[in-house]
């Protein structure tokens, strides 16, 4: 499936291109004739992406997290499915939530986000993290639960982050001041973070898998609450405190 999801976004990037030198001026006795022959193609390569779609829609047919839960989720569709489905599964792979994220390009390390070092290995799919990217973009133009959850991050970022000392990013204390672009990136990251907690949840409950409560809310008394996933209904098992005080009582 990812072999079909690359060749979709290489045919969509170049009907993009294509589409802006449709739109773009251009000079010469051939000027006509380009764009006769430009419209064919771009129709032809309109034409491949749908026919893509429909087969990825038709693979992800078979995965149970997709029957199941993500086909309802407002703002997924076969292509965003197909993401998920490439690059998260199986599950299995990833033991905790913590895991996943740092696959995913989302883990926090000493308190910031990780990102490319000179010299350093990588510790996270950076592919994943830009399609990553796309779904939070995808989530925040839907009206779905995830859009109603990054209004609710973004009202906490607007509040917190009044200065460049707020937020501490180098960028904003250029400028003066806390970006709004800063606030709405930050905002829409926590949301791909608590979709991604989501995700790991369903697909592990799916298959018959333990289920463990996030670590910050096992072993942290500031965090407390968790957000359930939309339309389902998570079973947890035993935590690790909870499996620590039963081996003490054996």
């Amino acid at each position: 499936m990812r072999g079909l999801l690359e060749t979709y976004y290489d045919i969509q990037r170049v009907r993009i291109a294509l589409n802006n030198q449709l739109f773009a001026k251009n000079s010469g006795l051939s000027e006509q004739a380009q764009v006769h022959l430009k419209e064919k193609v771009l129709h032809f390569l309109l034409q491949s992406e749908k026919n893509l779609q429909s087969f990825m829609k038709t693979s992800l047919r078979y995965e149970p997290i997709w029957r199941e839960w993500l086909k309802d989720v407002k703002g997924i569709g076969p292509v965003l499915g197909s993401v998920l489905v490439s690059y998260l599964e199986p599950i299995e792979r990833f033991a905790t939530i913590s895991k996943l994220w740092r696959y995913s390009g989302y883990a926090c390390i000493d308190g910031k986000i990780e990102k490319r070092q000179k010299g350093e290995k990588l510790h996270y799919n950076p592919r994943l993290k830009t399609l990553l990217w796309l779904l939070g973009e995808s989530f925040v133009k839907s009206k779905g639960f995830y859009r109603e959850l990054y209004e609710q991050m973004r009202a906490k970022y607007d509040a917190k982050w009044k200065t460049p000392d707020d937020c501490g990013s180098a960028v904003c204390k250029r400028f003066g001041k806390c970006l709004d672009a800063h606030r709405y990136a930050a905002a829409k990251r926590k949301v791909v973070k608590v979709f991604l907690v989501h995700y790991w949840m369903v697909s592990r409950q799916l298959k018959g898998l333990p289920v463990e409560k996030p670590y910050i809310l096992q072993y942290s008394d500031k965090h407390t609450h968790l957000i359930p996933p939309p339309g389902f209904d998570i079973k947890f098992d035993y935590g690790r405190p909870e499996l620590e005080r039963l081996i003490e009582a054996i």
